[in-house]
């Protein structure tokens, strides 16, 4: 072998190991960009800063308010007792404690609790709360001023039990509001509604910073009392927004006495009806839509409640977020 020939061949090994060379440093170079474009598009959506990111993004595709309100509704929370503990206390999310001696506790033959007991729990103590639980502080029509709701049920072993005594459930407030007695849930020929429970049988103690609820049922549980017959009351209508939405309802709430109503659409005027609205109280009117692509709108009014007035409401998109903070700030 001559030496040009070897030079010869020499001469491409090494060309050919620089090309190689470079190929794989040009690859890492794009991956590494890759990588930091890709990092920075996750840092943006988690920062909700990226221009891609829809203000109005929907977490869920709606097709109807009242699939908004399901979704959305205050949650079950739950609680586990072991047979040795005599005493079922909790405090829950937002602040209400409940207390019951074992010793009422019931099964359905009427037999004595030894086994451990589960506890389900939702509150529902704000007007925002009220309108995604769709449990309104109205009792046969008329407007409750309230401190607020609960539901509660104790199982052991699978078997739901009852009480034959009484427990303490008391609610927390800011600003409290007084008289109070207790409501019991009740399903009736018009759904759901509130029945006032003998004050001899169930009774609440209004405190500074709480209601003291002396409870004799596990059930829907209200802390309320009656508006009507402290002045002149009178129906609402609300004019819906003028935007061409598949589902869409109202509500009114009353934040001075923590209370909602909701309203009832009339065909003829083409608006929403509230029934039996307490005048001179401070109201807002709450409109909730959702149109054919599945879009939240929100519109909302303050008035004060006059003889016979109507209301208009104007809507804007709204994001899923924002629509619950919203709801949030009506108490």
């Amino acid at each position: 072998m001559t030496t040009k020939s070897l030079n010869g061949k020499m001469y491409l090994t090494v060309l050919m190991g620089l090309l190689l060379l470079i190929s794989m440093i040009s690859c890492s170079k794009d991956r590494a960009k890759d990588d930091i474009k890709d990092a920075k598009s996750v840092d943006e959506l988690a920062n909700g800063t990226t221009s891609d990111v829809n203000t109005n993004e929907r977490i869920t595709d709606y097709t109807s308010v009242a699939e908004f309100l399901e979704v959305n509704k205050p949650k079950v929370q739950t609680f586990s007792f072991s047979a040795s503990e005599n005493i079922i206390a909790f405090t829950g999310e937002k602040g209400s404690d409940i207390s019951i001696d074992r010793n009422i506790l019931v099964k359905p033959d009427g037999s004595a609790v030894t086994g451990s007991v589960d506890v389900e729990f939702i509150e529902v103590l704000t007007p925002g709360d009220m309108i995604l639980a769709q449990k309104f502080t109205t009792s046969g029509g008329q407007l409750l001023q309230s401190g607020g709701q609960y539901f509660l049920s104790l199982t052991s072993e699978g078997e739901q039990l009852s009480s034959n005594g009484y427990y303490t459930a008391n609610l927390p407030t800011d600003a409290p509001l007084s008289p109070m007695i207790v409501f019991e849930g009740v399903e009736n020929a018009v759904g759901f509604d509130w029945a006032s429970v003998d004050s001899t049988q169930a009774f609440v103690e209004v405190l500074q910073n709480e209601y003291s609820m002396f409870v004799p049922e596990f059930n829907w549980i209200n802390c309320d009392y009656w508006t009507n017959g402290t002045g002149p009351i009178t129906d609402i209508s609300i004019v819906p927004c003028d935007i061409a939405l598949e589902s869409f309802n109202v509500f009114l709430a009353f934040p001075s006495i923590n209370s909602v109503m909701p309203t009832n659409p009339d065909a003829a005027t083409e608006t929403f009806i509230g029934q039996n609205v307490l005048q001179g109280i401070d109201a807002i009117a709450v409109g909730i839509g959702i149109d054919a692509n599945g879009q939240l709108f929100l519109g909302s009014a303050n008035f004060t409640a006059t003889a016979g007035e109507t209301v208009q409401l104007n809507c804007i998109s709204i994001s899923e977020e924002d629509l619950l903070a919203f709801l949030a700030t009506l108490g």
